[in-house]
């Protein structure tokens, strides 16, 4: 047998094992791991900030890292967290943060080794200024309707 023939047989074999090691090492260090996105989160001591619930789905006590980032990628802080089973924790930026950037605009990434949710919910400030936005519009429709309707 020609030794460049088994030579580039055998280099296509280590190829092929070292390309399935790391393919079957990435699959077993990410199993469990559960994350999701939540975006765009809000801060501003002096007007609207974003409040998000986090639920633990799981059938023990979970280990939650909220990773904070700036619009444009940039990491500010990892809190780290405690969620008991079928228990939720609530975020309210207003309150507290574990960063001091004021206005901040950006998102968090919720990671877990147990399963859950995760979700932005409106500010009761944010819900009566659209409550308020959508009245007014919906007047300010209706008048203009009636007026296209029945001209003077």
């Amino acid at each position: 047998m020609n030794p460049k023939i088994s030579l580039n047989k055998n280099m296509l074999m280590i190829t092929i094992l070292l390309v399935t090691s790391s393919f079957l090492i990435d699959k077993v260090t990410s199993v469990g791991v559960y994350t999701e996105t939540l975006s765009p989160i809000y801060r501003d001591s002096s007007g609207v900030s974003s409040v998000f619930v986090i639920n633990n789905n799981g059938t023990i006590n979970g280990n939650f890292a909220l990773d904070y980032y700036l619009e444009n990628d940039t990491h500010l802080a990892t809190e780290n967290k405690q969620i008991n089973t079928g228990q939720s924790l609530t975020i309210d930026l207003s309150q507290s943060a574990p960063f001091t950037n004021d206005p901040f605009t950006g998102y968090v990434i919720i990671s877990a080794d147990v399963p859950f949710d995760a979700e932005i919910t409106l500010i009761p400030e944010l819900s009566a200024y659209l409550i308020l936005t959508t009245l007014i519009t919906t007047t300010l429709l209706a008048v203009l309707l009636h007026r296209k309707n029945h001209p003077t």
